[in-house]
């Protein structure tokens, strides 16, 4: 809960296996763990950089409120 409550650091195992069942492949964990590796890596690594431009996104969002 600390991830959850505090940000920062890297998320716990099982909260990625929740979010990857839960919101993106929508399947049971056992499910989610007949796929295949590479597609399921590719997936957090894309959510990894979404997250990250969507982070800076904000950060310039908040910079440009501060310029006005």
């Amino acid at each position: 809960t600390e991830y959850l409550w505090l940000g920062g650091g890297e998320p716990p195992d099982s909260y990625l296996l929740l979010i990857l069942c839960r919101d993106v492949f929508h399947c049971t964990p056992s499910a989610l763990m007949d796929e295949p590796l590479i597609p399921v890596l590719q997936v957090l690594t894309a959510a990894g950089v979404e997250a990250e431009v969507l982070k800076q996104r904000a950060e310039w969002e908040r910079q440009k409120q501060k310029t006005r």
